[in-house]
């Protein structure tokens, strides 16, 4: 049985009274638990169809990263949504000009604290707002940590000298400031 049909008859059985095959197949794309089908869903020529798969939760990353790339920006926000999508996928999508994907990123659980800081810079300002209020977004003594580790393995950094610094830093606050890095640590 080939893979068109083994989407026909998966998706004949899934909705019996739909008139229309289309409309079988974005069910299917929808609801099925079937990566294969996903997979195979996921290069069809009708957008609600990819839209639906980029949604489906049952999705693998590897066909979330091909629909990432894909023409149409309803499925481009659908798969930054996906809580399946790679943090690597989400990463390319921050780069995309369409405001939805952007949004979605930015709330994705999935995105990385690079990602994050990267569009905390965005110039919409909603954007940057929601960045920041990811939970993976770094408190200022990660991005700090983030940016010595980019050094760390020059002559003039090390570990200690991070740690050092982090001190510093934290023996100058005032003890609410303080409080308030503990709770967020």
């Amino acid at each position: 049985m080939t893979m068109q049909d083994k989407i026909h008859v998966k998706a004949m059985e899934f909705i019996k009274d739909m008139k229309y095959e289309e409309d079988y197949i974005k069910e299917l794309a929808k609801n099925t638990t079937d990566p294969e089908i996903l997979n195979e869903l996921s290069k069809d020529g009708d957008c609600e169809v990819r839209c639906n798969v980029a949604e489906n939760p049952n999705t693998s990353p590897k066909t979330l990263d091909y629909l990432s790339k894909d023409k149409d920006w309803s499925v481009r926000c659908n798969v930054a949504e996906n809580p399946n999508t790679s943090p690597k996928t989400l990463d390319y999508l921050s780069k995309d000009k369409c405001y939805g994907v952007l949004w979605e990123v930015a709330d994705n659980p999935n995105a990385s604290p690079e990602t994050l800081v990267y569009l905390s810079k965005n110039k919409d300002w909603a954007i940057r707002y929601k960045a920041k209020s990811n939970p993976n977004y770094p408190n200022i003594f990660k991005r700090i940590k983030m940016i010595f580790n980019r050094t760390k393995n020059t002559p003039e950094y090390n570990d200690n000298w991070i740690q050092d610094f982090e001190n510093s830093i934290i023996n100058s606050l005032s003890e609410e400031a303080k409080l308030v890095y503990e709770i967020h640590k």
